[in-house]
């Protein structure tokens, strides 16, 4: 019987995670804004398995390793197997709210441990269908999607350990909540996110503490251990991603810190998890959600409102059990109501005084899960007590009993239907689909994508010709201004390009993170109807290759001064720089006459003294003929020169173009034979010197960057399988060469060592980190295998 229970209540859940698979129109994606790569998340998996993200502009340490799970695994998988990316989408939304219901539903029966009862079937039906969950849809928050579905699994993981009376079930448990930690590493991105999960674990803890626990030493070390497994099964994302997002959000918050929306969601909305800013708002006069005003009616409010006072209920009618949603509810209410309400100013006190609760700034998206969870298992707690109660019931009086004979049937067959029923009622929004915005309204457009065919045909041209040249993407767009005009959708915060192309891209950054995102967006003054200037060397000195130029955005909405297709077809044919190399549709690719490349070599480079020098200015004085570094003083440009020879010092103040501008010296020439590429971390540079010379590698400068000499690459297997891994490197041939010392920044943002040896040899250019990283998924793959292993002991072997 109770098998055949598990069995009835997953296909009902089945049946009810179909419902978003009718969302999609034929042959459209659900696709924009925060989620363009819905498009093919599988082009994005080149870019994330490693250290170095080179995926925009001149690369930066990779803060999304974590995409690959569990996005990216899943698309390039369905992708290898042949299925058509519309489906491999529709097979994942399926996933959010199957997987989302099923981990609710396994974490409340392991919780009340009530094999007969109701209560995980309603706890996991309104876990996925609820008024948060028809504004902020999983497919849409696909930072918060992973923890959401399998935030419970981990936490009934959680539960089960501390109340395991057994060393071998509590390291089972502990190593269950490590290994599903895994299936949500990508919501490690967006801390916040991850900060409020670790708020329901700690509240269960307590809970546990406080009214189960009879062994409380066991139980500690329980706590610990699953910690330490936590972390190591997850150091191989922290060690390349954690500093990197440290880093941005340093960066944003001197751009984004002072916008919050703290004062944006009061009680009265967060009871029945409304409360976001934009619910009731319009843009050009288009309601953000036209169904806003249906929830103010009688019948909405009542459904809304009366599913958490019925909830509620379960304190009364299952109190022990209750006390630990009970506690997790009125967490998250203080939490997702800001700075308003009872003790707001504690928010607002830690908002802003401690570092890097600046993120926390939009308290309604980052906190409102926990209620959430914590109303659907009061809510599968009262449903389940009113139904087992109404079945117990036996009036002992004859006309009483007569009288229960005939309703007690038909009430337990119609009481779960209703209550199934005004669940999906009050959340009727996600089961007719119009949780996803379907309409035209200046730049914002239809969510249901139809994509032209010439966009994939453009990026199956560079993948066959050349996948790893960097492209320049016009006209200036950003968030909020880049809306397509196909058929039906689409609107970015970037391009479409990122879905396609495999490209490195440079392109307009609206909070430019690095300094190369800071050039590339000074290069769009060049594509203006006014501006002649050359502009060869500063694309040369970029690394451009290509230039795109979209002539399907609907420039009318893009960025202030963006010009019509026509005038700009006009502005590239003038540009002696560039010839129009194909088109494709409604994309004209241009190809840059004297392209730039990921590596260059000088015999000598200038250093400018002096302040506000930067590649712009330089262009300015026609002085980009050779590499050059920016020193505040004399003295710091004293200290390079004497570390390398070939340093030509100059005054900027006095800066002339000479008249060896342009010239190479023929007398000791510097040849670079050839580059092969390992991966974005690692390339091989074989070079013929006569001189000592500079080396230039045009990703954007940082210190991890390594430049070793070597005699060549090994011939035999074993060298070829150590020279792939930075990690066996640094083992089977350390000391063997040494790191080139003189490591600078040149032509302002990119990588540059002066190189003293001569001759014909090899140099190893590196991101040194991607050893870390390596080191690290090796332990979280020995991690991962141990943590089986307890749980295999734990659950399979009697």
């Amino acid at each position: 019987m109770f098998k055949r229970n598990i069995i009835r209540d997953v296909l009902i859940l089945f049946a009810f995670s179909l419902i978003p698979v009718f969302w999609f129109k034929p042959g459209c994606f659900i696709a924009g804004g925060d989620v363009a790569q819905y498009l093919d998340v599988s082009n994005l998996m080149r870019f994330f398995p490693w250290a170095w993200d080179e995926r925009i502009a001149a690369g930066e340490p990779c803060m999304h390793t974590t995409f690959s799970l569990p996005y990216g695994y899943f698309w390039l998988l369905f992708k290898k197997l042949g299925f058509h990316l519309i489906t491999v989408e529709k097979a994942w939304v399926f996933c959010t709210f199957f997987a989302s219901a099923v981990s609710m539903y396994v974490f409340v029966r392991g919780f009340l441990r009530d094999k007969s009862g109701i209560a995980p079937l309603f706890s996991a039906v309104l876990y996925v269908f609820n008024l948060f969950l028809i504004v902020a849809p999983l497919i849409i928050q696909y930072n918060l999607a992973p923890l959401y579905m399998f935030g419970p699994l981990t936490l009934s993981f959680w539960g089960r350990g501390l109340s395991a009376g057994t060393v071998r079930n509590k390291c089972g448990c502990a190593g269950g909540c490590a290994v599903s930690s895994l299936l949500y590493a990508n919501a490690n991105v967006n801390l916040p996110h991850v900060a409020a999960f670790w708020v329901i674990i700690l509240l269960y803890a307590a809970y546990h503490f406080l009214f189960i626990s009879s062994r409380k030493t066991r139980d500690v070390l329980f706590i610990i251990g699953t910690l330490v497994l936590y972390g190591l099964i997850n150091i191989w994302w922290v060690v390349s991603s954690f500093l990197a997002m440290v880093h941005v959000s340093d960066v944003m918050q001197g751009t984004r810190s002072g916008w919050n929306l703290l004062q944006a969601t009061h009680l009265s909305d967060a009871f029945r998890f409304l409360g976001f800013w934009a619910w009731t708002h319009t843009h050009n006069a288009v309601p953000y959600f036209p169904f806003h005003e249906q929830y103010q009616t009688w019948l909405l409010l009542l459904l809304s409102y009366g599913a958490v006072f019925f909830a509620l209920c379960a304190v009364f009618l299952r109190k022990k059990e209750a006390l630990f949603p009970l506690m997790t509810l009125v967490a998250g209410l203080f939490l997702v109501k800001g700075s308003t309400g009872p003790l707001g100013f504690v928010y607002e006190f830690f908002w802003k005084n401690v570092h890097g609760c600046w993120v926390f700034r939009e308290p309604w998206s980052k906190f409102t899960h926990i209620n959430v969870f914590a109303v659907s298992v009061l809510f599968g707690i009262a449903v389940s007590e009113v139904w087992r109660r109404c079945k117990a019931w036996s009036p002992r009086s004859r006309p009483a009993a007569l009288i229960a004979a005939r309703v007690k049937t038909p009430f337990l067959i119609i009481y779960p239907v209703v209550m199934v029923i005004g669940v999906l009622v009050a959340a009727y929004p996600s089961v007719t689909g119009a949780v996803i915005w379907d309409q035209y309204n200046n730049n914002m457009r239809s969510m249901q994508v139809k994509v032209p065919e010439y966009w994939p045909r453009l990026g199956a041209w560079f993948r066959e010709r050349d996948p790893h040249a960097r492209v320049f993407i016009l006209p200036r767009t950003g968030y909020a201004s880049a809306p397509y005009d196909w058929e039906s959708g689409f609107m970015a915060a970037t391009t479409a390009a990122i879905s396609y192309l495999p490209n490195q891209l440079a392109y307009a950054t609206d909070f430019p993170t690095t300094r190369a995102h800071e050039l590339f967006n000074g290069l769009f003054a060049f594509f203006e109807k006014d501006n002649s200037e050359d502009m060869s060397g500063v694309l040369k000195m970029l690394g451009v290759a290509y230039v795109l130029q979209q002539n399907d955005i609907s420039w009318k909405f893009a960025s202030p001064g963006t010009l019509s297709p026509a005038e700009m077809m006009n502005v590239l044919r003038a540009r002696p720089e560039l010839v129009l190399k194909q088109r494709f549709g409604k994309l004209d690719l241009y190809e840059v006459r004297d392209p730039g490349s990921l590596f260059s070599v000088s015999t000598d480079v200038r250093i400018f003294v002096g302040s506000n020098i930067d590649m712009y200015a330089v262009a300015g004085k026609g002085m980009l003929d050779k590499p050059y570094l920016a020193a505040d003083s004399l003295e710091e440009a004293s200290t390079i020169a004497n570390k390398a020879t070939r340093c030509e010092v100059i005054d900027w103040n006095k800066a002339v173009r000479g008249d060896d501008a342009g010239k190479i010296d023929a007398l000791d020439p510097v040849v670079i034979r050839d580059v092969r590429r390992i991966h974005p971390g690692k390339y091989i540079v074989g070079v013929s010197a006569k001189t000592p010379f500079w080396l230039v590698c045009n990703e954007t400068y940082n210190p991890g960057w390594e430049a070793r000499a070597t005699d060549g690459p090994g011939t035999a297997w074993r060298d070829r399988i150590i020279e792939r891994s930075t990690l066996l490197c640094r083992v089977f041939q350390a000391g063997r060469n040494p790191v080139m010392e003189t490591h600078a920044r040149l032509n302002d943002y990119a990588n540059g060592w002066f190189i003293g040896r001569t001759g014909d040899f090899s140099i190893v250019v590196e991101y040194g980190p991607q050893g870390i990283y390596e080191l690290a998924k090796l332990v979280s793959w020995c991690c991962g295998l141990l943590c089986l292993l307890f749980m295999s002991r734990a659950f399979f072997v009697r």
